[in-house]
């Protein structure tokens, strides 16, 4: 089973610069997201596996790979704790 994130509907996001803006309307929060944290958001807004996403900021940063994996799974922990992405399952 394939494990896929996605961003709900009622989030909204505009680029400031390098950082990103995300409003949760069901929650009325708002989160400002660094450079590479908007990377990690830009790879799941189209719904995409770890996989997927690890690929994409790959492309754009570069690093020890070791490591990259690390922030990434950082990164869609917290977006997932605060509901700015959701996690959806495969069959």
């Amino acid at each position: 089973m394939s494990v896929r994130y996605s961003v709900p509907d009622d989030i909204i996001d505009r680029g400031i610069g390098d950082e990103l803006l995300i409003h949760h309307f069901e929650t009325d929060e708002v989160f400002v997201l660094n450079a590479h944290a908007k990377l990690v958001f830009e790879a799941v807004k189209g719904g995409s596996s770890r996989e997927d996403v690890q690929a994409f900021v790959a492309a754009r940063v570069f690093c020890d790979t070791a490591e990259l994996h690390r922030a990434i799974d950082g990164a869609l922990e917290k977006l997932l704790a605060e509901g700015v992405i959701v996690c959806e399952s495969e069959p």
